[in-house]
């Protein structure tokens, strides 16, 4: 530890780092420090690798003082001999670490409840969200955090696949889908912006939005689960003061879900997924799939769940469109089979469709980890292989033409790589990798 903390104080501070896992493939893509706005962004970004592949390496925000910012954000090694031997065993000590500074907390519990009450009460009613992200699209994506909830559930635990059981304070539930409550959104209150390598990892292989809420910047006073509920959704224009106090973590898998097309698009009903994995892991996620389709009813036409097979030469110009709309890296998962998806965008009328997408996230995210692609139209070609997101042309009112970036193409980010890519690599530290 005493080593570990003079190296720390002696390391360079990083510019940039790469990052696990990206479309591009392993630890093909730099993230610069001062480009990331948050600690939230960078928990979506991450994890993250010295530029030398040695290590992993921290976020650190910047440093103000009013307005002058006096030390840039940038990246950092972690002390080496403290916390656990392993990167698993570290989250599993950050997450037993998180709920006991919850249960000491005098502010958590009572407001999880509050919270929970307020949620409660809205059961059947409208609690809109939305926000714009231009890393993904010029279009808005937004939902309804009450769609089709039956349950509100404090201390919601779930299994994770990087084997650790992770608690959610409080978790949106719908209807049973093969004997057991199907998770439609989740929320969780921060005390303070820690346990980063939990929390990372964790918004890789989920199923459903993820809403965090600052408990801090609330107004302080009494706990108030109407001033909780309004802080849950608000945005910079809707807030008094212009601040937002909220971060929705969306999985890339569920903005087809909730992505708001303009009509002027003249955009297919239908889309589809490709899905890359060996090929027992395929068979798996097909009865899955086929499962879940007969459970909510739903017809083959509704649902097309197509294996599909290189039988012959012919094939492969369709192999290299489809495996490079996935990600750089799709040969390494599969180069003989995939499977392609087929069906409608789901629409807030639409419960089974909303819940088959919601469900397919949970089972490529976070079941069956896959390697997953995304067409917003049954029929386009990735011409432009290596552009991350789908464009299309707009002819504007005087003549010119504007291109217009539609959605993201790679829509996964499969847990099981990422943990084999830092799994060599010196754990994340509980406390000192802290800021």
């Amino acid at each position: 530890m005493k080593g570990g903390i003079r190296e720390l104080k002696q390391a360079p501070h990083m510019e940039s780092a790469l990052r696990a896992y990206t479309w591009k493939g392993v630890l093909k893509e730099e993230a610069i420090a001062d480009d990331i706005k948050s600690r939230q962004h960078a928990r979506r970004l991450g994890p993250f690798c010295s530029p030398d592949k040695s290590e992993v390496v921290t976020w650190v925000r910047p440093v103000w003082r009013g307005n002058r910012k006096k030390k840039r954000a940038h990246f950092r090694r972690l002390p080496v001999g403290s916390g656990s031997s392993d990167l698993i065993g570290n989250v599993g000590l950050e997450v037993t670490e998180m709920q006991r500074r919850k249960l000491s907390s005098s502010i958590h519990n009572p407001s999880r409840d509050a919270l929970a009450e307020a949620l409660r009460a809205h059961m059947g009613s409208r609690i809109d969200w939305g926000f714009c992200d231009p890393e993904y699209s010029d279009f808005p994506v937004a939902g309804n955090l009450m769609a089709h909830v039956e349950e509100v559930q404090t201390e919601y635990a779930m299994q994770t696949p990087f084997g650790v059981e992770y608690r959610f304070d409080i978790a949106l539930l719908g209807p049973v889908i093969k004997r057991k409550r199907v998770v439609l959104a989740a929320i969780e209150l921060e005390l303070e912006h820690e346990f980063e390598s939990a929390k990372c990892l964790l918004s890789k292989c989920l199923g459903f939005p993820l809403v965090s809420l600052d408990l801090k910047s609330v107004a302080p006073g009494p706990v108030d689960g109407k001033l909780l509920l309004q802080s849950l959704v608000e945005t910079t224009k809707s807030s008094d003061d212009e601040r937002r106090r909220n971060f929705f973590y969306l999985h890339p898998c569920l903005y087809p879900v909730f992505l708001v097309l303009p009509p002027f698009l003249n955009i297919e009903k239908r889309h589809q997924f490709v899905i890359f994995a060996e090929s027992g892991r395929l068979k798996k996620m097909r009865r899955c799939l086929e499962a879940l389709r007969t459970a909510l009813e739903m017809s083959v036409g509704d649902v097309v769940i197509q294996p599909v097979p290189r039988s012959n030469p012919q094939v492969a110009t369709q192999f290299e469109n489809e495996g490079s709309i996935a990600g750089h890296d799709w040969r390494e998962y599969n180069e003989d089979e995939y499977l392609r998806v087929s069906l409608d965008r789901p629409t807030a009328a639409d419960k089974k469709n909303y819940l088959f997408h919601l469900t397919m996230a949970k089972i490529v995210n976070s079941d069956h980890p896959a390697l997953v692609g995304y067409k917003y139209e049954k029929g386009i070609n990735n011409y432009e292989a290596e552009e991350p997101l789908w464009t299309k042309l707009k002819v504007l009112p005087d003549k010119s033409l504007t291109t217009l970036r539609i959605a993201p193409k790679h829509v996964s980010e499969p847990i099981d790589s990422i943990l084999r890519v830092i799994s060599g690599l010196r754990p994340l530290d509980t406390k000192e990798g802290q800021i």
